[in-house]
């Protein structure tokens, strides 16, 4: 299909590297987000790769050669956060203690690079990872693995994890977004192996306030109380804890990462499961995610991957 070959979808004003896999996948995103597709990529076959959106009634336009135009992630995603000059500043020993804790000298590159960039904005520093999001070499889903998907959206990494490992391991994927759910439902409800709940991970279980992007169709808990869009919240130790085997947690909760880690300290000391986190969504997260689970237990490998040529894509992975 020539979707499959698209390395570039532009979005509206955002570019980002996203292989959806199928147009069945591209069709959900765009009903989820409501966005206009703009493709960018080589002039041959691109007219085709139109023909075929439009087809199955996505709107869809070619722009010139090349990524063009990419504007700053903060001006896209209200909910992303890059750190500053002061603030490298003002944490400048934690910074320091977690760039030691990287495993690899790519992983420092990396690191080295947001580092860089938090400090004079030149996304030119930016080092870019050669794996694919959430399939790093050494921290990735296997056969038989249980997984929990903290942030599931519509399936992207429900399909990724299944096609890594041949439909052989369980997923639990967790979307608070009532819309989100919907179409993680429609694709995944009837999997012997996938199991979905439409609540939020955090720190405590309770009931929290869903705030919703409509332009992106991602979400955010909120802790504003009486809320219409409010949703169960849970704990992964409540989930797993010293109960139940967790092979492999990802998260990517628009932010409330580190509030979902801290509810997960009994799994993490007892399973050791494999992390993937996403470390870009608040200013400090990139140091103070991987120095809290380094507090918690030895023993794990940390790496750092960049899947995005802007500050965005910013992964944590250990095992």
């Amino acid at each position: 299909m020539l979707l499959a070959e698209l390395d570039i979808l532009r979005v509206d004003k955002h570019s980002w590297m996203w292989n959806f896999g199928s147009l069945k996948a591209l069709k959900r995103y765009v009903k989820v987000t409501g966005i206009t597709m703009t493709i960018t990529g080589c002039e041959t076959g691109c007219q085709d790769i139109i023909r075929e959106l439009e087809s199955e009634g996505i709107d869809a336009s070619v722009s010139a050669c090349g990524e063009g135009v990419v504007v700053p992630a903060s001006d896209f995603y209200p909910t992303i956060e890059a750190p500053d000059k002061n603030e490298i500043e003002r944490h400048a020993a934690e910074v320091v203690r977690a760039y030691r804790l990287f495993e690899d000298d790519q992983s420092r590159r990396i690191y080295s690079a947001c580092v860089g960039y938090a400090l004079d904005r030149d996304d030119s520093r930016f080092v870019i990872s050669q794996f694919r999001q959430y399939l790093h070499p050494e921290v990735k889903p296997e056969e038989g693995d249980v997984v929990l998907d903290g942030g599931a959206f519509i399936g992207d990494t429900v399909n990724l994890f299944l096609e890594a490992t041949g439909d052989q391991c369980f997923i639990y994927a967790f979307e608070p977004d009532g819309v989100n759910f919907e179409e993680l439902k429609e694709s995944f409800g009837g999997m012997r192996n996938v199991f979905l709940f439409r609540k939020g991970l955090w720190e405590s279980g309770g009931r929290m306030s869903v705030a919703r992007n409509e332009g992106e169709g991602n979400s955010m808990l909120s802790v504003l109380e009486d809320s219409p869009g409010e949703v169960e919240v849970v704990t992964v130790d409540s989930i797993f804890g010293g109960r139940s085997r967790c092979d492999l947690i990802k998260l990517n909760v628009e932010g409330s990462e580190l509030h979902v880690l801290r509810g997960a300290v009994e799994t993490i000391v007892k399973w050791k499961p494999k992390l993937q986190v996403a470390v870009y969504h608040r200013k400090n997260h990139l140091w103070e995610i991987p120095l809290f689970i380094s507090s918690l237990c030895a023993g794990y490998r940390f790496y750092l991957g960049h899947h995005l040529r802007r500050w965005g894509g910013i992964v944590f992975y250990c095992v």
